[in-house]
């Protein structure tokens, strides 16, 4: 096999990265979702869709924002297969998870249930580290539920989002004798991983305050992409803002400094520009193929358990009719969705 082997291009467009935001309750996090789409697509709120998970509601105080309540995995599930088979009859360019915290306390939940469903018990008395086995089992299938959900959304063409919650912990490191503070994700470390190692920019939402005789005199919202020994941030773009005051605008300009700055050639604004757009012509036209891809597989599968529910009484009838669309008779080989499909209309009128 000859390997055609190629410079990687840093990418322009906001959609090609996972951002995840993090912040105290009520400081902003999704409102400056709703605001990146409202500035990055010059107004056009339909081009960002906020999936608000389990009893996070945060949403109905935002307007203009588009939102969907996903209240379980059954209904996440849902939605990522119409957002990836139906990507033309939306239009969506970034999809953001609010909140990480009920992302995972959902994937747990069907970590529980898949286990229950292959071995059985009891679900209220089993833990994520109990179930498929232990030692790490339950852990790595809830990592991989995650994860193949992100992949899915990605593969169809859209840009991620998370959302989080910070607090304030005490880190006693190896080898420091004082602990120390710092304001970092609320999740476990092991839990909060799984979105920070997909994640290409992480940042935390701040409120700066200034006391003068132990009364707070002013505050102000900053927006971190970089670690400042207090406040836990952190980009795959060695040279971005350390921190800019909060707001839409300014998010998107210290991305787009960062973008530039991880850039060898210089490019003009209009330059940075057209490579974005040619990144959505192309992330478009991959998602349509994922998308066909999918919809063979799915059809693929249904006539696979049409066959397996026929059993042997109507094998023959049923290679006779597979021949038709493909020479061996395996729906495998088949080229195109109308073919299959047709194919599946015809299996399932054999009796």
């Amino acid at each position: 096999m000859a390997f055609d082997f190629k410079p990687n291009k840093v990418k322009i467009d906001v959609g090609e990265y996972v951002h995840y935001i993090r912040g105290i309750p009520k400081v902003g996090k999704t409102t400056i979702f709703r605001d990146i789409v409202d500035v990055e697509f010059s107004g056009d709120l339909s081009r960002g869709l906020l999936l608000s998970l389990g009893q996070e509601t945060g949403y109905t105080a935002i307007d203009g924002i588009y939102a969907e309540h996903i209240p379980n995995w059954e209904s996440l599930v849902e939605m990522v297969d119409e957002l990836v088979s139906n990507k033309k009859d939306n239009n969506f360019e970034l999809i953001a998870f609010d909140t990480v915290d009920e992302f995972m306390q959902m994937a747990t939940k069907e970590t529980l249930a898949e286990h229950v469903r292959q071995k059985g018990g009891d679900v209220d008395k089993l833990s994520i580290n109990s179930v498929l086995g232990g030692y790490g089992g339950g852990q790595r299938h809830r990592k991989r539920l995650v994860k193949d959900i992100i992949h899915e959304l990605k593969m169809a063409g859209y840009g991620i989002f998370f959302i989080g919650h910070t607090l304030v912990k005490a880190i006693q490191e190896k080898g420091i004798e004082k602990e120390y503070q710092k304001l970092v994700s609320n999740l476990p470390q092991k839990e909060d991983e799984i979105f920070a190692n997909m994640a290409d920019l992480i940042s935390t939402i701040y409120v700066d305050t200034k006391v003068s005789g132990g009364v707070a005199t002013d505050s102000q919202r900053y927006i971190y992409f970089r670690d400042d020994n207090f406040v836990q941030a952190g980009s795959r773009f060695t040279k971005i803002a350390e921190r800019v005051p909060y707001g839409a605008e300014n998010y998107l300009n210290a991305f787009r400094d960062g973008v530039r700055n991880s850039i060898k050639k210089p490019l003009s604004g209009v330059e940075m520009e057209e490579r974005a757009e040619q990144e959505r012509l192309l992330r478009a036209e991959q998602a349509s193929l994922y998308a066909k891809k999918q919809e063979m597989k799915s059809l693929v599968k249904q006539v696979h358990e049409k066959y397996t529910e026929l059993g042997g009484k109507t094998n023959d009838e049923l290679m006779v009719v597979m021949k038709t669309y493909e020479s061996t008779g395996n729906p495998n080989n088949i080229k195109t969705v109308e073919e299959l499909k047709k194919l599946l209309t015809e299996v399932k009128e054999i009796e």
